[in-house]
């Protein structure tokens, strides 16, 4: 059984409809890319899934479970932990804060936030600091540690490296690595990097258009040059 199995899924906002019948899967173990140039639609098949973005039609299966008409909320009970490319994080809340409240469905917090501080000591040294007076950087690792305090099944990333220094992006690397070898799944949507996030993956989809064009194994992401074309010029 798929861990994420996507079927003939459309999305949009309001009358706008972004995404065409859009099928894909995800096993546990995998980490799955998504490329493709601006507006091919990987941010908003991202924001679909996580339930941020209604469903028209089609269908969400999160191992097994349907969870298409769930909201957001109830999603990430389900399982799935979501990194917005806005490096989306409570302003007016403290770190240590953020990572609790990311996780309140979770009567064993503090094993679960423990682990985060130790793997970004930078947060650890600001852990009572408001996220609003964080540096871009240190907000976007804010971001992918409150997405895994919940300890999802399905980690859906937007571009999280962006801003990060080189050794923090080889940190999210190896930590999504560890993450898929404990049969979870990550989808990564990616942009900076490719080549670095590449190695590390499974399988890329490439997206043009709202629909997803093409599906190639992780053997076929080594070329710079292919992967260049595929996230500039679609």
């Amino acid at each position: 059984m798929s861990l994420l199995e996507i079927s003939k899924l459309s999305s949009g906002y309001g009358k706008v409809t972004v995404l065409h019948d859009v099928s894909l899967r995800v096993e546990p173990g995998e980490i799955v890319l998504l490329l493709g140039p601006n507006g091919a639609g990987k941010t908003s098949l991202l924001r679909a899934i996580a339930g941020h973005l209604p469903v028209e039609s089609g269908r969400i299966e999160l191992a097994g479970d349907d969870i298409t008409h769930l909201d957001a909320f109830e999603r990430s009970r389900s399982g799935v932990g979501y990194v917005p490319q806005d490096k989306k994080v409570f302003g007016s809340l403290s770190v240590d804060e953020n990572l609790k409240a990311a996780s309140l469905f979770r009567p064993d917090v503090g094993p679960l936030v423990e682990p985060i501080l130790e793997r970004f000591p930078r947060l650890r040294e600001r852990q009572t600091q408001l996220a609003s007076t964080l540096s871009g950087g240190e907000r976007q690792m804010l971001a992918v540690g409150s997405a895994m305090a919940g300890d999802p099944r399905l980690v859906l990333l937007d571009e999280p490296t962006a801003g990060l220094a080189p050794r923090f992006v080889d940190e999210i690397v190896t930590w999504m690595q560890e993450v898929a070898g404990g049969g979870k799944g990550v989808i990564w949507v990616v942009e900076q990097d490719p080549e670095k996030v590449a190695s590390a993956a499974s399988r890329a989809y490439f997206m043009a258009g709202g629909e997803i064009r093409d599906e190639k194994p992780s053997a076929d992401l080594t070329d710079p040059a292919l992967l260049r074309r595929v996230l500039f010029d679609g």
